[in-house]
């Protein structure tokens, strides 16, 4: 399958209430970078500068935004420096906890209610 990979090796679709309110909330609160090439009525497409094969698009589609049935995972190298992070930011995230086999997560949600994590393995 690497072999087959294009310029993106992953892109996790979110959907969304408010295109622009999500928008400046992935921007301003996880750093992401928009991607201008990818801007549309209803789609938005962001990178994490630091991994740029990597993004995250955003589907303006109110029906079904914050269902609750997805995760999206972002694995940090620190934790405790990710939570604290998103804390200064103003980000309502659980404390850190250890699930098992070494995993640590840390639990937040977008404005629609989309869940998010952030997880360290040691």
């Amino acid at each position: 399958m690497q072999h087959l990979v294009g310029e993106y090796s992953i892109v996790v679709k979110m959907d969304v209430s408010d295109l622009k309110a999500s928008s400046d909330w992935y921007q301003n609160k996880l750093d992401l970078m928009p991607e201008p090439q990818f801007n549309s009525p209803d789609w938005r497409q962001f990178i994490f500068t630091d991994m740029p094969n990597v993004s995250i698009g955003l589907h303006e589609n109110p029906e079904k935004s914050g269902s609750g049935e997805d995760a999206f995972t972002i694995v940090v190298k620190d934790i405790d420096s990710a939570r604290m992070q998103l804390l200064s930011k103003g980000v309502d995230i659980s404390e850190a906890t250890e699930v098992g086999c070494g995993v640590i997560l840390a639990y937040f949600d977008d404005p629609d209610g989309n869940h998010l994590v952030i997880r360290q393995q040691h």
